[in-house]
């Protein structure tokens, strides 16, 4: 998976953490009067849900995560799976 620089950090943007996959929630860019720039990224990790705050120094990469969203209808739970349908899908179908 590509890499990305703290300076291509956006919001929405999906990052391998930890071994998990985040995403970015914020970014603010610290440009102290003395020493390097760099982010503070607040982050939520989309295996727990839980929010993570990081600092990355400027120049620093991270792993890209591969992660696909897809727009899902709920329909139902028949107590052992959980059932979705995909609206996409069924238009190009017909």
């Amino acid at each position: 998976m590509a890499n990305y620089s703290t300076s291509q950090f956006k919001n929405g943007l999906k990052l391998m953490l930890g071994g998990n996959p985040c995403s970015i929630i914020s970014n603010e860019i610290r440009k102290p009067g003395k020493g390097q720039a760099s982010n503070r990224v607040k982050l939520k990790d989309l295996i727990t849900g839980k929010t993570l705050e990081k600092t990355f120094k400027s120049g620093e990469s991270v792993e890209g995560a591969d992660v696909m969203e897809l727009d899902l209808q709920y329909l139902y739970n028949d107590g052992s799976q959980w059932n979705f349908m995909d609206q996409i899908l069924l238009t190009i179908c017909d």
